[in-house]
């Protein structure tokens, strides 16, 4: 409908009006409910078709206690994962006639608990919390009272049972570093990470100490390596510390674009001096000269499993507290060996 030059979305009542009938019987018809002539609900269908009518799935869903919105909880949206994510819950919700509410918290608590407020409040079906959101007392309280309604991917709460996807971080600092010892030249290695209290970053780095500890070798490490610059400074304070040939893990595929470039700069070689192995597969891996090695991790595959699970525990208001482990793999490149 057109207002003032405008186009204004027509309401129930609005077309009710157009109608000639109460709100009730275009509500009846349009959900093909007794109560209305077929006649008449034909003529009501053919007039929302005109006027383009589209019913307020939230307002439709509080008033059925079901809104058939799930909420997405994201730490950010500055890495592939988030957006592979984004894609593919996207995807598999639509399958299931679905929508998807991107909830970018931006590491900020606050943000969180008023995403978690809307689903304490009916606002939203349930929700899905990815990886390092940052939670809150309010998760544990929901997943007391609406554990049904929440899944978690890459994440894990002691403290109440929530289904949980988790990819075995460990094991992919782990297959790293056999990587790394499978050559017969003796090679210095070498671990990068990011913030060092972060619990998938120290799972990493356990499974990457426990293999070079197998070969009786104490690896170097560093950490607080996030960013571009931050991968190319830390080539300068490792390149003195370290016997070559080495071998490097870095758990940030951008900072290992740093590491590369500042290993070319200084005149080193790319594998035959460093050989460097990157973490997740983005379009930075497949860019990267040399092509980065990386360690593949199945973020696909766990975001629809993750969907699955949410729509199930949703229709059977009941919590299948299942924690899924996923295996990473070695996906290999021109970066090493």
């Amino acid at each position: 409908m057109r207002n003032g030059g405008e186009f204004v979305a027509l309401t129930l009542k609005d077309l009710a009006r157009i109608a000639d009938v109460a709100e009730s019987t275009v509500s009846r018809a349009l959900n093909n409910k007794a109560g209305v002539s077929e006649e008449k609900r034909k003529e009501i269908l053919k007039l929302a078709d005109k006027y383009n009518y589209s019913p307020n799935r939230l307002a439709k869903g509080l008033a059925e206690q079901k809104t058939k919105i799930i909420a997405l909880l994201l730490p950010d949206l500055e890495n592939d994962s988030s957006l592979k994510v984004i894609n593919t819950v996207e995807e598999e919700l639509e399958k299931q006639d679905y929508q998807m509410l991107i909830c970018n918290t931006k590491n900020d608590l606050n943000k969180t608990e008023n995403y978690l407020k809307m689903l304490s409040e009916d606002q939203i079906d349930g929700i899905i919390v990815l990886g390092e959101t940052p939670t809150t007392g309010r998760l544990i309280q929901l997943g007391l009272d609406k554990g049904g309604k929440i899944v978690l991917i890459d994440k894990l709460l002691e403290e109440v049972v929530l289904t949980s996807h988790l990819i075995d971080h460990n094991k992919s600092g782990v297959i790293a570093a056999e990587k790394l010892f499978k050559k017969k030249v003796k090679i210095a290695p070498v671990i990068m990470i990011g913030e060092e209290n972060d619990y998938i970053e120290q799972e990493r780095l356990k499974g990457f100490i426990e293999k070079c500890n197998e070969h009786d070798i104490k690896p170097e490490i560093l950490t607080g390596i996030k960013t571009r610059e931050e991968g190319y400074k830390s080539f300068f304070e490792l390149v003195n510390k370290i016997d070559i040939p080495a071998g490097i893990f870095i758990t940030s595929n951008i900072a290992a674009i740093g590491l590369i470039e500042s290993i070319k700069t200084g005149g080193w070689l790319l594998p035959e001096d460093f050989e460097v192995i990157g973490c997740g597969e983005d379009i930075i891996s497949k860019i990267s000269n040399p092509r980065l090695t990386i360690i593949k991790e199945p973020i696909i595959e766990m975001a629809k499993n993750a969907v699955l699970n949410l729509i199930n525990g949703i229709q059977s208001e009941s919590i299948s507290g299942e924690v899924r482990i996923y295996e990473p793999e070695l996906v290999e490149s021109d970066s090493t060996k």
